[in-house]
């Protein structure tokens, strides 16, 4: 029998996502395959990104970005209750991650986006990835799920709210490879 170590979390991939376009939605891929700019094809691939806010170029921080199954069931959870508080009659029937933006959908962390910078996600087969931050809700973002329910008045700006600590982590390559929907991931937290 062995026993891990008490810095270790294990996680299942659940979803693989690549984007191509100017657009929050990714789409879902059997594997994805990455190298020290990046998840070859995805639209933020590189050693630099240009930042919308700050209206320059940066060293790419961004080359990759994950979400919980876990942070999506809460989103989803906190937005129909923020809806329910301010007695407006949209609800929410369903959260897609891919709506998200991730390259990855993880399960078997509640907490996912609060794993600190530095924490390292070592995969079965190979790639290493490194948490830079947490991915911040934005306006982007929650625009383009309130688009997947143009019928309803579901305020995109309750996403932020809803999202807060909870739409995930962005960080960079450390160990390129191949990642597929069932792969293990451990979790090494920095010393």
């Amino acid at each position: 029998m062995r026993v891990k170590a008490q810095n270790e979390t294990q996680l299942t991939v659940v979803g693989l996502y690549r984007g191509m376009e100017e657009i929050v939605e990714k789409f879902p891929e059997s594997e994805l395959t990455l190298d020290r700019n990046g998840v070859i094809g995805d639209r933020f691939y590189g050693t630099t990104r240009y930042s919308n806010s700050k209206h320059t170029i940066l060293p790419n921080d961004r080359m990759w970005s994950a979400v919980s199954i876990e942070d999506v069931t809460f989103t989803l959870a906190r937005w129909n209750k923020l809806l329910r508080d301010k007695q407006l009659p949209a609800r929410l029937s369903e959260l897609d991650p891919a709506w998200f933006g991730p390259n990855i959908c993880f399960s078997g962390m509640i907490g996912f986006s609060l794993v600190p910078p530095g924490t390292k996600f070592v995969f079965s087969r190979g790639p290493i990835l490194v948490v830079a931050e947490e991915n911040q809700p934005c306006m982007t973002a929650a625009q383009y799920i309130a688009d997947q329910y143009a019928s309803q008045d579901v305020k995109p700006d309750l996403f932020v709210k809803a999202a807060l600590l909870h739409r995930g982590l962005v960080g960079y390559v450390e160990q390129g490879g191949t990642i597929q929907v069932g792969d293990a991931a451990t979790i090494v937290y920095p010393s």
